[in-house]
């Protein structure tokens, strides 16, 4: 953890992230960098010169980290976002990864080739404009190093530690870590054909989940939803679901700007618009629990764990949230996949 402030939002955050791995029978060590001597890396390259151990000529506390480093499986950067990057003493743990990495000198090899690597941070700027620098900066690291980027799980901070306590904040702390601990989600792969859905659209501008939150709690409001639910008939339905989340992503998946329905499988309903999904193979998720949350942890594994190692990519169709009928506290998440 490389806040200085030991009680600070960071360490808030970590704490429920914590009590989660512990439930998926995780071994933790937690590490507070701001009680360590760890000093800035001198560029000396000896430590390339040292081929059975990490080998820095600095005898500080680096060498407690490394051996955290190597015993770890996954290795979770916990900090705040200062000045668009990591705290201070969490920089210089980064700078001096040279004595893992064997790459410039007289030895060969690597202390911590294919470990998973992921990120908790606290920020007082929103989403990916605070986060971007310091995501790409790790993300380079793990592909210089061999090394399995997992992903990130981040709050803002808009009411000091009560931003870190939400239900919400802590939720999300718990869906990363069973991420991180590789707790699995039931899925399966299946072929449909194409089938129409109905239903209204809007239109999602980048990664604020809220408007997802604020458009369906209108459709609920509005009875929309229970309208699309009168319209169909589950059990004839290709989903099984007596209402849909479709997210057109289809021309770039990258891209989180897209047009969202909320709707059904069911045609000519009046006023609403009609939308074919294609014919595809489809990678599916089940979540179980509270939404929406249940969803998150579905997609989390989805994209961060079971896509890069699947033989698969994204197959450039939409992505579907299948809530099924009668299954209150179940939800399924439909990945478009090809084979790469």
């Amino acid at each position: 953890m490389g806040s200085p402030r030991l009680q600070g939002n960071t360490a808030e955050l970590c704490k429920p992230f914590m009590e989660e791995l512990e439930t998926q029978g995780a071994d933790i060590k937690y590490v507070e960098l701001e009680n360590l001597n760890i000093g800035a890396c001198k560029g000396c390259y000896k430590c390339q010169k040292v081929a059975d151990g990490y080998g820095c000529v600095q005898q500080d506390d680096m060498y407690r980290v490394v051996e955290d480093i190597v015993w770890a499986d996954c290795i979770v950067l916990a900090t705040p976002i200062y000045a668009w990057y990591c705290a201070t003493k969490m920089k210089a743990v980064l700078d001096r990864h040279y004595g893992l990495n064997k790459y410039y000198g007289d030895c060969e090899g690597s202390l911590w080739v294919g470990k998973k690597v992921g990120i908790i941070a606290t920020h007082g700027y929103g989403g990916a404009y605070a986060t971007d620098p310091f995501e790409t900066g790790v993300k380079r690291l793990c592909k210089h190093s061999d090394l399995r980027y997992i992903g990130m799980y981040s709050v803002r901070d808009t009411d000091n530690k009560a931003s870190f306590r939400t239900e919400e904040a802590m939720e999300g702390a718990k869906a990363f870590a069973r991420i991180v601990a590789c707790g699995k989600v039931d899925m399966r792969i299946e072929d449909h054909k194409s089938f129409k859905v109905c239903g209204k659209k809007v239109w999602i501008g980048g990664q604020d989940n809220s408007q997802f939150e604020k458009f369906w709690s209108e459709a609920h409001k509005s009875g929309m939803v229970q309208e699309l639910k009168e319209a169909t008939n589950p059990a004839k339905n290709v989903t099984k679901s007596d209402v849909l989340g479709v997210s057109c992503v289809e021309k770039d998946p990258n891209n989180r700007a897209f047009d969202f329905y909320i709707a059904s499988e069911c045609g000519g309903l009046e006023g609403y618009e009609e939308y074919v999904v294609p014919t595809g193979t489809w990678a599916i998720f089940r979540g179980k629990g509270k939404l929406p949350m249940s969803l998150v942890n579905a997609e989390m594994y989805a994209f961060m764990e079971w896509l890069p190692k699947s033989g698969y990519e994204h197959a450039l169709a939409p992505e579907l949230e299948v809530y099924l009928a009668g299954e209150s506290d179940t939800v399924e998440f439909w990945l478009p996949i090809t084979k790469r």
